[in-house]
């Protein structure tokens, strides 16, 4: 997904640099996740949108994330920098279908001091092994204390109706890009800690939702390998995972 999306700003866009990453240690605090230069209106992305406390009307909010996020600050339409008041075409949830709707942020800076602490980092970049490690990145539940990296990066500024919580339209929020960047530079920082056993280390279940991540029943699944092929229909070519 990122290597695509790099690849359409460097042949449609003339775009000549690398996608950035975003140290999520330097921001993991809820003081500091508020301040950080990534939601700055002049030379980062804009910040919340403005708090709504009602999120009740299935209408205004069809898409919610499935457990309660505790602190959310927002939940309306991003009205400040360089992307404020956009359009996004297509969603909301799976629906690849033309849906006009605005960008919403909902920030929860108390979900990102407790989901990306420096003691979730320091397990991660722990683990011994590759399905430990992708463990403690996905988290180990849907309640709040479970939410780990993944989830808690996306609803740590998505919270509970932001379009970076809604799995499966989260990439029309231009911040998804750095949030998955973030997520690959903590990939490769543990694959560096051992290079050779680690380059080509990969695991993990090929169906959303199996086992060891699980939360709502089992469903069957194979185990991941490099030969594996990636999806993306309606706007990319099939591909392995090593290529």
């Amino acid at each position: 997904m990122m290597f695509l999306f790099e690849s359409e700003l460097r042949n449609k866009c003339s775009y000549q640099g690398t996608l950035p990453y975003w140290d999520l240690s330097l921001e993991n605090t809820a003081e500091s996740f508020v301040k950080s230069p990534i939601f700055d209106n002049i030379y980062g992305f804009g910040g919340n949108g403005p708090y709504i406390e009602d999120i009740s009307d299935d209408e205004e909010f069809p898409v919610k994330t499935p457990a309660e996020i505790p602190g959310r600050s927002g939940g309306g339409c991003v009205q400040e920098g360089p992307f404020a008041n956009p359009t996004v075409p297509i969603g909301l949830g799976s629906s690849v279908e033309s849906y006009p709707h605005c960008l919403r942020q909902d920030f929860s800076p108390t979900l990102v001091a407790s989901a990306l602490r420096d003691e979730i980092i320091d397990r991660a970049l722990s683990a011994p092994t590759y399905g430990e490690f992708n463990s403690h990145i996905q988290g180990y539940s849907f309640e709040f204390d479970g939410l780990t990296l993944h989830a808690g990066i996306h609803l740590g500024i998505g919270g509970a109706v932001g379009k970076n919580a809604d799995m499966y339209s989260s990439p029309g929020d231009p911040l998804f890009y750095f949030v998955h960047g973030a997520l690959d530079k903590i990939w490769n920082d543990w694959q560096r800690r051992d290079w050779p056993a680690r380059k080509t280390a990969i695991g993990g279940p090929d169906t959303m939702f199996a086992y060891p991540f699980n939360f709502f029943g089992d469903v069957p699944y194979e185990n991941n390998t490099l030969q594996y092929l990636l999806k993306y229909p309606n706007f990319g070519q099939v591909s392995p995972l090593a290529t």
